[in-house]
C-alpha cells in the first residue's frame, strides 16, 4: 500500500480503485481468484486494513471493493448477475468482515458489486424501484447496511454500470435505482453516448421530482470532502519520478513476496 501510494502519488494520481476485499472462498469464482488477498476472512481483514491505511498514507484515497463480497460466487458480473445467498450471519462473518476493517481504517470510498445478496435487502432506509433480484449496486438495503450497520459515511462507487450483470435493468434505470439507494458516483467506462445517456437521465429524474436534489446534495458532499482531502495541485517539475520501479521499491515488493510464498 505504501509503495503503490507513493508512485501513483508521484504522477498525481489521487483516487486507486484498490483493494479488493472479496475472500476466495469458492475455487470455482470465475473473476476473484489470486485477486483476494486470501481464503480467510481475517487475512483479509488484517492485510485489507493495512493496505488502506499506508495508501492512504501517501495521500491517495482507496476505494474497498467488492461490497458486500463477490468472493463466493460462480459467476462473472461481467457477464452475468451473480448470487451471494448466504443467511446473514455467515455473511458477516465471512464476507463483511474485510469491509468493517475497511471502515475501521477510514476507507475513502467503498465499491458497491453487481452481485445479489437476499440477506442484506431489510436494511434499506427507502426502496429502490427495481425488478426481480437486486444487485447490490442498486439496493437501498446493501448500502443501508454499508451507512448504518457498518457506519460507513464516505464515498459509494458502482462498478461499471455497462457490465452485463445489469443487463436485464438497463443502465440508466440501474443508475437511477442506486441514486434512490444511496450510491454517490457511477463508473460508466465503456460507451460515450451512454454516458451522456446516463447524465440526462439523471437531470431528468432531478427535475421531474423522481430523485430529489436534496438527494443529489447528499452525494455532493461526500465526493467534495474526499476532493479536498485527497485532490492536490500538480506540481511543475516532478521530482519523485524516479522513485517509480525504483530498486528499493521492487526490493521491498520481493521480500513481501518470499514472506507470503515461504
Amino acid at each position: 500500500g505504501q509503495i503503490l501510494g507513493r508512485e501513483l502519488r508521484a504522477v498525481n494520481i489521487d483516487l486507486n480503485l484498490a483493494p479488493v476485499l472479496d475472500v476466495d472462498t469458492n475455487p470455482d469464482n470465475p473473476v476473484i481468484g489470486d485477486r483476494s488477498f486470501s481464503r480467510s476472512p481475517a487475512a483479509v481483514a488484517q492485510m485489507g486494513g493495512a493496505f488502506i491505511r499506508a495508501m492512504q498514507a501517501e495521500g491517495v484515497a482507496a476505494c474497498a471493493k467488492h461490497f458486500p463480497g463477490h468472493g463466493d460466487t460462480s459467476k462473472d458480473s461481467h457477464i452475468e448477475l451473480p448470487s451471494v445467498a448466504h443467511p446473514l450471519a455467515r455473511v458477516e462473518e465471512v464476507e463483511l468482515a474485510p469491509f468493517k476493517s475497511a471502515v475501521a481504517a477510514d476507507v475513502a470510498a467503498v465499491m458497491v458489486a453487481h452481485v445479489t445478496v437476499p440477506a442484506l435487502e431489510g436494511f434499506g432506509l427507502e426502496k429502490a424501484p427495481t425488478r426481480g433480484p437486486v444487485p447490490a449496486s442498486m439496493s437501498a438495503g446493501a448500502v443501508g447496511y454499508l451507512r448504518n450497520q457498518l457506519g460507513y459515511q464516505g464515498v459509494v462507487i458502482t462498478d461499471d454500470m455497462e457490465m452485463g450483470a445489469l443487463k436485464a435493468f438497463g443502465v440508466e434505470e440501474a443508475v437511477i435505482a442506486g441514486l434512490h439507494a444511496g450510491v454517490d458516483l457511477f463508473l460508466v467506462c465503456h460507451t460515450k453516448d451512454m454516458q451522456h445517456a446516463v447524465l440526462n437521465r439523471i437531470v431528468s429524474a432531478i427535475v421531474n421530482g423522481e430523485v430529489s436534489i436534496e438527494r443529489l446534495k447528499e452525494s455532493i458532499e461526500r465526493v467534495e470532502a474526499l476532493t479536498d482531502k485527497y485532490v492536490l495541485p500538480k506540481s511543475g517539475k516532478n521530482t519523485k519520478l524516479k522513485i517509480i520501479g525504483s530498486k528499493e521499491h521492487r526490493d521491498k515488493i520481493l521480500n513481501i513476496l518470499k514472506v507470503e510464498f515461504n
